[in-house]
C-alpha cells in the first residue's frame, strides 16, 4: 500500500457528520486505497460526486490536489464545509445535481462511492438517510448516470478528438498487414480454413478501410481544423507506444512460460 494511504482511523478522525449524513465506513476506505494510488499534485482537478462527510476529497486536497464535491444533501455539504475548516483544508462543496452545478468544468479524476443498494421505489428518495444508499430497483440509478456523464467531465469528448482520430487511423491503417500475418499463422499453425479465411477476407476489406481513413477521415478533419495535425499524430504514436508494451510484456511473459495476464485464469477459477 502507499505510504500516502489513510488508515481507517485517519480517515474517519475528526470528521463531523450531521443526521442523515453517510458516515465513512469499509468502503470508503477501499476508495481511499485507491485514491492513494493516484499521482495528485497542485496540477491535479478532483470532483467527488456524492461528497457525504468529504473524507474522500480531503484526502485529495491534503495531497495539494485543487478539490471540488457535490452533493444533493444540505446536511452532507454543511458537513463537508465544517471538515474542510476544522482540518483547514480548501474544499469547494457545491449543493445539488452532480451534471448541473459541473456544466463547463473538467476534471482530472472522478471519485464516487455513490448509492448502489437494490430499493423498491422506482423515483429516488428526496430526503432522508436513504438517500445514502436507495439507488432503485436494480441499483444502478445513480451509477449509469455517472457513467454516462463521466466522458464529458473528462473533457474526452472533444478535447482529445484528434488524438481518438488517430487512434482509429492507426488501427485501421496496420489491420490489413496484421491480418494478412495472421491468416499466414493460421495455416501455419493447421487451425482450419474456416480460420484462415477469417483472416485472409480482411485483408482487401481492411485496405480499402484504410484509404478512406487517410484520405477522408483524417484529410477531411485537417482541411476543416489543420491545427489538429499535432493532436493526430499524437493519437497514432500513443497507439504505437501501448501496442509496443503489450507485446513485449506478453512475449517476456511467455519466454518465462508464465501468464501475460494480471490475474492467470486458473486463479479466477478457485
Amino acid at each position: 500500500m502507499s505510504s500516502t494511504a489513510l488508515s481507517f482511523r485517519t480517515l474517519t478522525g475528526g470528521l463531523v457528520a450531521l443526521p442523515s449524513v453517510y458516515r465513512p465506513q469499509a468502503d470508503t476506505h477501499l476508495l481511499a486505497e485507491a485514491l492513494a494510488r493516484e499521482e495528485l499534485g497542485p496540477r491535479t482537478s478532483v470532483l467527488e460526486i456524492g461528497t457525504g462527510t468529504g473524507a474522500l476529497v480531503l484526502h485529495a486536497a491534503r495531497r495539494g490536489a485543487t478539490v471540488t464535491a457535490v452533493d444533493v444533501s444540505w446536511a452532507a455539504v454543511a458537513s463537508a464545509r465544517m471538515n474542510a475548516l476544522i482540518h483547514r483544508l480548501p474544499l469547494r462543496v457545491l449543493h445539488g445535481d452532480f451534471r448541473a452545478r459541473t456544466v463547463g468544468r473538467r476534471f482530472d479524476l472522478i471519485v464516487a462511492n455513490p448509492p448502489y443498494v437494490p430499493a423498491p421505489g422506482v423515483t429516488l428518495p428526496s430526503r432522508g438517510p436513504q438517500r445514502a444508499w436507495d439507488a432503485g430497483p436494480d441499483g444502478r440509478l445513480v451509477i449509469d448516470r455517472i457513467c454516462a456523464t463521466a466522458s464529458a467531465l473528462f473533457g474526452l469528448h472533444r478535447a482529445l478528438r484528434g488524438a481518438l482520430v488517430g487512434h482509429f487511423a492507426c488501427v485501421e491503417v496496420t489491420s490489413s498487414p496484421g491480418s494478412r500475418r495472421l491468416a499466414k499463422a493460421m495455416r501455419r499453425c493447421g487451425a482450419g480454413p474456416a480460420a484462415e479465411h477469417f483472416y485472409a477476407e480482411h485483408v482487401e476489406a481492411d485496405a480499402v478501410h484504410e484509404q478512406v481513413v487517410r484520405h477522408e477521415v483524417i484529410g477531411g478533419l485537417l482541411v476543416d481544423e489543420p491545427d489538429l495535425e499535432e493532436d493526430i499524430a499524437l493519437g497514432c504514436a500513443a497507439t504505437v507506444l501501448l501496442e509496443d508494451r503489450l507485446a513485449s510484456h506478453i512475449r517476456e511473459a511467455w519466454d518465462h512460460e508464465r501468464s501475460a495476464l494480471r490475474t492467470p485464469l486458473h486463479e479466477h477459477e478457485r
